[in-house]
């Protein structure tokens, strides 16, 4: 039961940069592999079919204002391939949504 950190990178990007880091990391999971590098370490994950998301959405007043963040953690357990059930967090095109 050991925890191994297998990469830890973090990086200042803008919004559409952001985006595009995202974007590419949702091929890559839709492919079932998916190739992570920072400036010092290369990782390959084989992802199953059936994975758990978490998303998490918080703010935290600090000095500088209020930080404001959100956590979306994909998990899986290595050769496991069960598919869960029905998400209740949506994403609804901008404009459409009665909150925020």
């Amino acid at each position: 039961m050991t925890k191994t950190k297998l990469l830890s990178t973090s990086e200042a990007l803008d919004r559409d940069g952001a985006a595009d880091l995202l974007n590419a990391l949702a091929e890559r999971l839709r492919g079932g592999t998916v190739l992570l590098e920072s400036a010092t370490d290369s990782v390959t994950v084989q992802v199953p079919e059936g994975v758990t998301v978490d998303v998490d959405l918080t703010s935290r007043q600090k000095s500088a204002g209020t930080k404001v963040k959100i956590d979306v953690e994909i998990e899986w357990y290595e050769g496991a391939d069960a598919v869960g059930g029905a998400s209740g967090l949506t994403l609804p095109e901008p404009g459409t949504s009665e909150t925020g």
